[in-house]
């Protein structure tokens, strides 16, 4: 089993070496002992990383025994997967406001951009105009059609009057809320960097670009954006 996991983890670094070889001696290889790799079940709901063995002290061997045994309530019970998650995300992933300059920088080719919208959604600006994402659609019994995305600058909140790409009329969000696992929570506003979770825009499709601005030029990079993220 560890020499599976092994070959799996080699293929992935080569494959982040090969995107970006630079990034990849800088911090972004994978290797179990620096705790940015976790082993786990998300259908089981557990997972182990080697500081959480170091806490735990329940490593391969444990968990085959408790999976040969069927305690998987237990096992995730003593290592929760969320638990080695958040750590992951917590000491390794970059904020909005320190990833988002470098995917518009991929795109546009400055940190700044030259328009002001540009550099709103470089610097993840809450308070710049709205720049907004949609990569997923739900039909939710209660609310209607669910539009799901991610905010890349400025501020949702109820009542909006947004531009849809490709539509002349505005659409009015009814109600805002952000993804908390499988949930959707309400909220009064959402600022930029949330994934957000809006009704009330009739006109979107998956891949639709919402923006306060009518012209939405300077914002359809974020397609690309999304894409490559």
């Amino acid at each position: 089993m560890a020499a599976r996991l092994g070959k799996v983890i080699d293929n992935i670094n080569k494959l982040i070496q090969g995107m970006d070889e630079e990034k990849y001696n800088n911090g972004w290889k994978l290797d179990a002992a620096k705790g940015n790799i976790a082993f786990g079940s998300a259908l089981y709901n557990w997972a182990i990383s080697v500081p959480q063995m170091k806490k735990t002290g329940i490593g391969f061997d444990q968990v085959v025994d408790y999976c040969r045994e069927g305690k998987m309530k237990e096992l995730a019970e003593k290592v929760p997967l969320y638990i080695a998650v958040n750590d992951m995300v917590v000491k390794f992933l970059p904020s909005p406001i320190a990833a988002q300059r470098e995917r518009v920088k991929g795109q546009s080719g400055t940190a700044t951009g030259i328009a002001p919208s540009e550099k709103a959604m470089a610097t993840c600006d809450p308070n710049g105009p709205v720049a907004f994402m949609i990569n997923k659609l739900k039909i939710d019994p209660h609310a209607g059609e669910v539009a799901t995305g991610r905010l890349f600058s400025g501020t949702l909140r109820r009542g909006m009057e947004l531009y849809i790409s490709g539509v002349v009329d505005t659409n009015r969000i009814q109600q805002t809320g952000i993804v908390m696992g499988a949930e959707r929570v309400e909220v009064e506003e959402i600022p930029a960097g949330n994934i957000a979770a809006v009704t009330g825009l009739r006109d979107a499709i998956v891949g639709s670009t919402v923006s306060s601005e009518q012209d939405m030029s300077p914002f359809e990079q974020i397609k690309h954006v999304s894409e490559r993220s």
